[in-house]
């Protein structure tokens, strides 16, 4: 559906953002206050570099295998320098491009404008994706004291003619940068990349879907501007941009779309939109100081019912039922293009074990609200028997990586979600049988490497007061443990070890929820709640604000759909159900310091989250968000054909991880999702 909101337009004086230009054969003379230094590449008219001119590490906001600007399948035919950039034109066989970039000499942007001029006899159509203009920014993974350094998070929105980029460091920095759209209408966006889980790949902007008449020219324009941390909404409305946003992207029933613009000059128009068609996505077209801009909403069941209708789906359609098998009573992926489950054994992403466990907590928590549930008491119980039988080690407490207690690979991201399903046992139940199990497979994971690994979904914080409050013989053990390895988290501070992906969300959220929970569970030690607010400060940055449902508070993950999705592909995945890594640090930060600005995020990305299980019960484990995804080789040479993306994996795999951090938190604080 699309709803039409109009606002008047505003005047706005353009705050002054001074950038040092970047000339063909230098540097163009400075003024004292000029905060980013340009430079071209002389052998095709884009890009070279955009480095803060004050930074220390001298860190270039851009990097790919494509020229920055270059537009994509068109040949480079000339150049001219200005006194502020130059001119360079590019043509294929019917369009010319001729691309201006200089500084502006009215408000010390640095501003690309491309004209696009249809130079044949006969009209020339763009669909979508058809027309790529790279703006590759520096955003990979290498190691941690690269990455705080020189390498950034870029939030990417098209949203017609109020679309923008806005890129931060991934470390700590004063100033931040952003592409802002002044003229022309962008629609997405599509990556180039190689095929490792490090490198979020080059993005490639493509405008709205056009047609040129014969001799007819079309202009897409932004401006790149410098600004201070924080500063971004400030420095959107400096450069004519209007913010959109919504009081909550996801809604719940009873819940209306409440969607605030703010103009340049700071006017804000209200408007309310019920729900009018059922679950599902709603997309938004507004008018506002002369744009048309859009967003993106969804409406979901309530966390009760959504829960529900996954877990009987669940019960029915992912549970082996084969006394015969090794693999009676697992739950195991659920592939909704063939109505079968798919087990394999020797893909370890795809087997029986590692994260679906996520499954187990899920029902381990449903039980536990809902004692009455017979049936789900019963597949439950099935399942924990399997994950004795051939998964968890009685005898030392590992986690094994799949059925037969095979050790062959032995992974520790496995073990901290037995440690949690232990626990929802205990608390369930009461039975001192799930302490003794959860403090051995805790004693596993610390006696294996465990402080210094960042696990993801821990509650390791929770188990141990769990034990000591219980009086278990191994408390006092475990709380040694624990705080030995929250003690190394915050000596370490940003400078991550490598995990499975260099630098990544999922080791900045354990590291945050780990600090964050001990404080919560055992009181405000300072040194300790200094690590907590470091490590909370490092996981927003992986955070963007746009107007959609799927990126709202929802940190950059771009590699989760190759590893445990059916259609095999690396691409950015939003949201991912490990997105919710996140929400979980953020509320339970809010709930140390009572920050309630992020106990708002906190909602804001769990909700966000909710999509990923459908109304019927159904779920996918990835969104593949990018208009396409094109695989090269080392050398930036394309491999294969360009895949569309845009769609939902087929499998339902590891997603009810998320669904379980959402369910235990509104578990514990319902009023997470209630407004004030």
């Amino acid at each position: 559906m699309t709803q039409t909101l109009t606002c008047s337009p505003c005047n706005s004086s353009l705050r002054r953002v001074i950038l040092l230009g970047g000339a063909l054969m230098g540097v163009f003379t400075a003024h004292a206050d000029e905060k980013l230094a340009v430079a071209f590449d002389e052998t095709n008219g884009g890009v070279k570099s955009l480095i803060l001119s004050e930074d220390p590490n001298q860190m270039n906001w851009v990097e790919g295998k494509h020229t920055w600007g270059v537009p994509k399948d068109f040949t480079f035919k000339s150049m001219s320098k200005l006194s502020d950039g130059l001119i360079a034109s590019y043509e294929n066989a019917t369009v010319k491009i001729d691309v201006e970039r200089r500084t502006n000499q009215t408000d010390g942007a640095f501003v690309e404008r491309y004209r696009i001029t249809n130079t044949g006899e006969e009209p020339v159509t763009y669909s979508r994706g058809a027309l790529s203009i790279p703006v590759p920014f520096n955003d990979s993974y290498e190691r941690a004291p690269v990455c705080v350094t020189k390498r950034c998070h870029a939030h990417i929105w098209c949203g017609g003619e109020g679309s923008w980029i806005h890129a931060k460091k991934m470390g700590p920095y004063p100033t931040e940068v952003a592409l802002v759209l002044t003229e022309g209408s962008l629609d997405s966006y599509s990556v180039w990349r190689c095929g490792n889980s490090n490198d979020r790949g080059d993005f490639m902007i493509h405008p709205d879907p056009f047609t040129l008449q014969a001799n007819e020219t079309k202009v897409i324009a932004w401006k790149i501007v410098s600004f201070p941390a924080g500063g971004f909404r400030q420095a959107l409305a400096a450069a004519g941009g209007v913010k959109v946003d919504f009081k909550h992207e996801t809604i719940l029933p009873g819940e209306n779309f409440e969607i605030d613009l703010t103009a340049p000059g700071g006017k804000v128009t209200h408007r309310t939109v019920k729900p009018d068609k059922g679950y599902g996505e709603y997309k938004f077209e507004f008018e506002c100081a002369g744009k048309r801009v859009r967003a993106v909403g969804y409406y979901s069941p309530d966390v009760e019912t959504l829960v529900a209708t996954r877990v009987k789906f669940i019960c029915e359609h992912q549970q082996v039922n084969d006394p015969h098998s090794p693999y009676d009573g697992a739950f195991v992926i659920y592939d909704n293009e063939t109505k079968k489950l798919h087990i394999s054994k020797d893909v370890s992403d795809h087997n029986a074990a590692r994260e679906r466990v996520g499954m187990g907590l899920l029902l381990a928590r449903w039980c536990r609200n809902h004692p009455g549930d017979r049936e789900t008491a019963k597949a439950l119980s099935r399942w924990e028997k399997f994950l004795i039988r051939e998964v968890w080690d009685a005898k030392t407490g590992w986690v094994c990586n799949t059925i037969g207690h095979n050790q062959a690979k032995r992974r520790l991201y496995n073990v901290p979600w037995v440690v949690d399903f232990w626990l929802e046992r205990w608390e369930a139940t009461q039975d001192r049988s799930y302490l003794d199990k959860m403090a051995l497979t805790l004693r596993a994971y610390y006696e294996n490497g465990g402080v210094k690994h960042y696990p993801n979904a821990a509650y390791f914080a929770d188990a141990v007061k769990a034990l000591a409050d219980a009086a278990h013989p191994e408390a006092k053990r475990c709380r040694a443990w624990l705080d030995e390895h929250v003690k190394a988290i915050i000596s370490r501070g940003l400078m991550y070890p490598r995990h499975e992906v260099n630098f990544e969300q999922s080791i900045t959220a354990p590291a945050a929820h780990l600090t964050a929970s001990w404080c919560e569970c055992f009181g405000k030690d300072s040194a300790i709640l200094k690590g907590a607010i470091e490590q909370n400060a490092a996981l927003e940055r992986f955070s963007g604000d746009q107007p959609h449902y799927r990126l709202g508070d929802v940190p950059i993950r771009h590699w989760d759909g190759y590893w445990f999705g059916k259609r095999r592909l690396y691409g950015d995945t939003f949201p991912h159900y490990w997105s919710v890594l996140s929400g979980n640090a953020f509320w339970r930060y809010a709930r140390v310091t009572g920050d309630d600005e992020m106990r708002r995020r906190a909602a804001r990305n769990l909700r966000n989250a909710l999509c990923v299980v459908h109304p019927d019960g159904t779920a996918s484990c990835a969104y593949l968000f990018p208009y396409s995804v094109t695989m090269t080789d080392e050398l930036g040479k394309k491999k294969g054909s360009t895949r569309r993306g845009e769609y939902e994996d087929p499998w339902a795999n590891d997603q009810d991880f998320g669904l379980y951090i959402i369910y235990r938190a509104y578990s514990i604080d319902p009023n997470l999702f209630r407004d004030k």
